[in-house]
């Protein structure tokens, strides 16, 4: 079977211009109403801020006029609230603690061969070391200098000579106050 188009040239090219016409016309219908919704968004987008920078622009003036009215009264009240937070602090925590002295008395009764990984210290003294001795004989070097240092008391441990290299280890104790500054 064979198809036959008997539709003249002249109207085949005319429907075929037609159609592309259609077509473009349909682009750009369809490019202009694109563009119709970007320009109405940013119209909107534009005013939404706008308004905003008005409302901003408002309270700052109104803060500028609040600091310029009250200009003195507010350093008076905020020195005294400062003062009053001062002395609070000062009967809070009282002297101050020598962090660096309880540190050192801990850390002078390691001996060598010793990996610290953390150490606590509470404001009372109590300590909590944690770390890794190099060897069996290093954590139990380790463990008689904590025991028998006289700066430090009640230390205790849960941790055992059970390898032979890279032995952990978890020292708890209490780091007895001397009176040096």
């Amino acid at each position: 079977m064979l198809a036959l188009n008997l539709i003249p040239p002249q109207l085949k090219s005319d429907l075929h211009a037609a159609d592309v016409i259609q077509r473009w016309m349909w682009a750009i219908g369809l490019l202009a109403g694109l563009l119709t919704l970007g320009t109405v968004g940013l119209l909107s987008a534009d005013r939404m801020l706008a308004s905003h920078a008005d409302r901003i622009h408002t309270d700052l003036i109104a803060l500028q006029q609040r600091q310029i009215q009250n200009a003195g009264s507010d350093i008076t009240s905020t020195t005294s609230n400062l003062n009053s937070t001062i002395k609070t602090l000062t009967a809070t925590l009282g002297q101050p603690d020598h962090w660096a002295q309880q540190t050192t008395l801990v850390l002078a009764a390691l001996p060598s061969g010793v990996t610290v990984n953390s150490l606590d210290l509470t404001p009372t003294g109590k300590f909590h070391l944690i770390g890794e001795a190099d060897t069996r004989q290093t954590f139990l070097t380790l463990q008689q200098s904590l025991t028998t240092n006289h700066d430090l008391g009640q230390v205790k441990t849960s941790s055992t000579a059970s390898k032979r290299s890279a032995v952990p280890f978890d020292f708890t104790g209490q780091v007895i106050k001397t009176n040096k500054p």
